[in-house]
């Protein structure tokens, strides 16, 4: 529909909306329908989770986070940024394009390639706290509640 000369007529919203041909239905993927992934909650013991996101994207990609909060995604191949660093350190980071999102390990892990989970993990969280905190030891070995703990 186009407008080919203004009269000044008025009309109805509604009914012109009504006149509207329906949208049509785009069948999403499995990944696009899913809600963005939310990071754990952060770990009152756990400094690098107390992390600023826009400090540990900017110190992982080697990009500086601009005012929109968004920089190139170091995950995949990214010519417009999508890669999102948002204000709270629970609310972590989030690629538009490849639909990953975390916390500071999830980051790290990726741009490393350390999974976040066993050993790995004890060596990303190393990695991590060399880069984003220098002077700062790590927690030795895992961490276990009473809950975890076998009785002997």
């Amino acid at each position: 529909m186009s407008l080919e000369t203004f009269t000044g007529e008025r009309y109805d919203t509604n009914r012109l909306l009504a006149e509207l041909p329906p949208e049509p239905q785009h069948e999403l993927s499995v990944a696009a329908r899913r809600p963005p992934a939310r990071p754990a909650p952060r770990r009152v013991d756990d400094p690098l989770r107390a992390l600023a996101p826009d400090v540990y994207v900017a110190a992982l990609t080697g990009q500086k986070v601009g005012r929109d909060r968004k920089v190139s995604c170091p995950l995949h191949h990214d010519r417009t940024p999508s890669l999102h660093a948002y204000e709270a350190p629970d609310d972590g980071w989030f690629c538009f394009s490849c639909r990953r999102g975390g916390s500071v390990y999830d980051l790290g892990g990726g741009v490393m390639g350390l999974s976040t989970r066993g050993r790995e993990f004890l060596q990303l969280r190393r990695c991590l706290y060399e880069l984003l905190m220098a002077g700062h030891q790590p927690p030795s070995g895992p961490r276990r509640s009473g809950r975890d703990r076998v009785a002997a």
